[in-house]
């Protein structure tokens, strides 16, 4: 079921979409939108979607310059091996068991000064 959501400055900056209404599914996507405001999303999240529209987020792909970026970043990078290096794979691992500690830790710090 979709229903009526409406994405804030905040929220805006976070997803780098454009503040405003947007239709919300149940798992939490946003499936249509922005709607300038609730009526108007009420009223199109209500009509039947045509399964031909392309999607309001893949407009970026269809400018000639960032599909032709694209196409040169997807190339194979030699350094994607790296990800199979043993000493690279455990930095990673300690790096993010250090994040997970930090945050742990303020997490534990804010609750204490509550």
């Amino acid at each position: 079921m979709t229903i009526a959501h409406y994405v804030n400055e905040h929220q805006s900056d976070v997803w780098a979409i454009k503040t405003g209404w947007y239709g919300m599914e149940s798992n939490g996507k946003l499936s249509s939108g922005p709607f300038p405001d609730q009526e108007k999303c009420l009223t199109g999240i209500s009509q039947p979607r045509s399964k031909s529209r392309a999607s309001p987020w893949r407009h970026a792909t269809h400018h000639p310059e960032v599909a032709a970026n694209k196409a040169l970043n997807s190339r194979a990078s030699p350094w994607r091996h790296a990800t199979h290096n043993p000493e690279f794979a455990a930095n990673k691992a300690r790096d993010k068991k250090a994040a997970m500690d930090y945050l742990a830790h303020a997490q534990a710090a804010m609750d204490a000064r509550d």
